[in-house]
């Protein structure tokens, strides 16, 4: 397995030196590509952060209902005129409270808590007395309606979760789009190397035909048969520059993919890629395909979140156009006395018990805002299923038409080796007619000429058309949403916070 943030565990590519140019080389297979691009790419790695930031952001709505530990401690002096003697002057009190409260998954609130009053009290008969009040004290809070409820209260680590599904298929979708570039690229770079060297062959050949030419300037071969034949070298050798300028764009394209310590854009290293091209028929069940599609298209799977996210808000909506109804309820233990010892064995006898309960009833006179909100989620949740169903058929008809695009690649292909056959054989019949017939006409000449880059256009045709064919395979995968599958490709999220992964087997 394979990690993009441990480029040390990639296999290293061999580099070649020429020993007489000092050019570099590096023969690289296409698995080879994609297993750089997955270690290096920075889109993938950019991309692997949000699965990480939403992770947090779900543990982040889980920790509301964490249970918490508080405490508090005050401490009062009151020195007041008295109006009897009866009444204290002057009070001292320490209050103290610890204990534990949470939030619960339907939307209470509880509380278990210690508290201690300590109160030294001076009369103005100069009486001074100590008391000492624990109380065990109990405290519930408890929506029955509105804000009630584990829809309503679990509503945003939903949401969070939701949040995260989606950020996991678009980081897969983020890698099915970069393994399809790295792929379609690499091809490329194939038909554009392909054609530099169809090229190169087109112009030793017409440089051999020029040679010819002017061999033959003592028999019948006139200017104007050797202007011919320069103008088509010179021709030919404008096209070679060309061709080899785009396949230069063509390795910087692929190396820009890559992005790792030995291969990418700085680096000057030229790329051979070695891996072949199918060429054999591909047998495809468009039901088959669809129902795939169907099935794992990551844009069908963000399409069914979104459906889910407009539920959490129906849900919620639904919740506040409630009535209010609150429930409370506390209960107390008491204990006091002189001292603190004898407060606290009182209060472990469980004599002195208070409790209150209560209810809280509001409901707005039309509630027309809650009503109006429920309404609209609801028409939004209608509207995702709706481009579900839109999603849905662009995907199928998107299918069908890859299913195409491969068949008439095919086609195409046999078509274009047909095509380039008849060109080789024309082109062998004229070099015989030349040797046989052995006058050389201006006519002739261009015809041949004209035949040599049919032939070298028919071979550019067939790479072109493998490469098509090739490439629709690869959209079709990506259509159908198997485009890892078909890499041996896994992304492995983590189970703690962190920076997910992409593995390949």
């Amino acid at each position: 397995l394979l990690r993009p943030a441990a480029d040390q565990l990639l296999p290293s590519l061999q580099m070649q030196t020429d020993p007489e140019t000092g050019d570099k080389t590096v023969e690289l297979t296409l698995e080879q590509a994609v297993l750089q691009a997955l270690a290096n790419n920075p889109d993938i790695r950019i991309a692997s952060f949000d699965p990480a930031v939403s992770r947090e952001r779900m543990i982040e709505a889980a920790g509301l209902f964490d249970p918490a530990i508080f405490a508090t401690w005050n401490y009062a002096r009151t020195d007041e005129m008295p109006s009897s003697l009866s009444i204290t002057t002057k009070n001292d009190t320490h209050d103290f409270e610890a204990g534990v409260r949470q939030v619960t998954p339907i939307g209470g609130v509880w509380s278990l808590a210690w508290t201690l009053n300590r109160a030294d009290r001076s009369f103005l008969s100069g009486v001074s007395v100590k008391e000492y009040e624990p109380q065990m004290v109990l405290e519930l809070s408890q929506p029955l309606l509105r804000d009630g409820g584990a829809k309503f209260n679990l509503a945003r680590l939903r949401v969070a979760r939701l949040n995260r599904k989606l950020t996991e298929q678009e980081f897969r979708q983020a890698v099915e789009e970069t393994i399809t570039r790295v792929i379609s690229t690499y091809w490329q770079l194939i038909q554009t190397s392909r054609n530099v060297e169809i090229q190169q062959r087109l112009l030793e050949v017409t440089e051999q035909t020029l040679q010819r030419v002017l061999l033959r300037r003592t028999m019948d071969a006139t200017a104007v048969q050797i202007k011919q034949a320069e103008a088509a070298v010179e021709s030919r050798r404008a096209f070679l520059i060309r061709a080899e300028k785009t396949d230069a764009d063509a390795q910087d394209a692929l190396a820009r993919l890559l992005t790792g310590p030995q291969l990418n854009i700085i680096a000057d290293v030229e790329i051979i890629p070695v891996s072949l091209l199918l060429d054999e028929k591909i047998e495809l069940n468009i039901e088959d395909q669809i129902l795939t599609a169907l099935k794992h298209n990551p844009i069908l799977d963000q399409a069914r979140i979104a459906i889910a996210l407009a539920e959490v808000n129906v849900d919620v909506a639904t919740n506040q156009a409630l009535p209010l109804l609150n429930f409370t309820a506390s209960s107390a233990y008491q204990g006091l006395a002189a001292a603190n010892h004898e407060a606290h064995e009182k209060l472990e006898t469980m004599d002195y018990l208070s409790y209150a309960v209560g209810l809280e009833f509001e409901y707005p006179i039309g509630n027309r805002e809650r009503m109006a909100v429920l309404r609209r989620t609801r028409l939004e949740k209608r509207k995702a299923i709706a481009q579900m169903q839109s999603s849905a058929d662009q995907v199928t008809q998107l299918v069908k038409a890859r299913i195409r695009q491969i068949n008439s690649s095919y086609a195409e292909l046999q078509a274009e080796r047909a095509a380039f056959e008849a060109a080789r054989i024309q082109l062998i019949a004229l070099e015989d007619v030349e040797q046989i017939r052995g006058a050389l006409t201006p006519e002739f000449l261009q015809l041949k000429l004209n035949t040599q880059e049919r032939l070298a256009l028919s071979a550019r045709a067939v790479i072109d058309a493998r490469v098509n064919y090739n490439n629709a395979m690869v959209e079709l995968a990506r259509a159908t949403g198997t485009v890892l599958e078909l890499n041996r490709v896994k992304i492995m999220l983590p189970l703690v916070a962190g920076q997910a992964s992409v593995n390949a087997e």
